[in-house]
């Protein structure tokens, strides 16, 4: 994926000199592009992953991943400094997420009322796929868009509870017994009870 950033101010350090989240973060707030452009080549796969578990659409989860990256360039002054980089990304992904899922809903609403929705099957490349790995990918597009995001962030993404509940904006035991329910909800869409 790429970005296309307005030279605004020459980076000041080379972008593979920026380590860890805290120089990535120090860069931002410095505006420095370098800093950006590390910003992408560390999590534009990770997070487009994520939205793609959220949303079951590649070129949705794209749109959501670049607005994450323009939402982190204009906002990264409500960063605290100390805090955590992913979470606090992961938390912008997923509000662009339930944008998008929000208008899908209402899209939805109105084609079906209009009489204009359309079956949309998976084509022919269904069987290229292990029957587990589909199960579980339609098992999660069963799930409330909470539970689906709970699950792909803490199990998918590894993200920690702390983590996790930093992303989402929640109290961690509040993460712990979604994370509890999404996985029972799981167990009975796959009949593992």
């Amino acid at each position: 994926m790429h970005l296309m950033v307005e030279h605004q101010a020459p980076p000041s350090r080379p972008a593979e000199k920026l380590s860890d989240d805290a120089d990535l973060l120090a860069g931002l707030r410095r505006r420095d592009t370098g800093a950006l452009a590390a910003l992408v080549d560390r999590y534009s796969r990770s997070l487009a992953r994520a939205a793609y578990l959220i949303l079951g659409d590649a070129d949705a989860a794209q749109d959501a991943v670049q607005e994450t990256f323009i939402v982190a360039w204009d906002k990264i002054g409500r960063v605290h400094d100390g805090a955590a980089l992913r979470p606090w990304l992961y938390g912008v992904l997923n509000n662009m997420c339930r944008r998008r899922l929000r208008k899908r809903v209402f899209v939805e609403r109105w084609e079906k009322t209009a009489g204009e929705r359309q079956m949309r099957e998976s084509g022919g490349n269904a069987g290229l796929v292990e029957a587990p790995l589909e199960s579980m990918r339609e098992a999660l597009k069963r799930l409330a868009p909470e539970e689906r995001t709970i699950i792909v962030l803490r199990f998918e993404r590894e993200l920690s509870v702390a983590e996790t509940a930093a992303a989402l904006g929640l109290p961690e035991g509040t993460v712990k017994s979604r994370t509890h329910s999404a996985i029972q909800e799981l167990r009975r869409i796959l009949g593992v009870l």
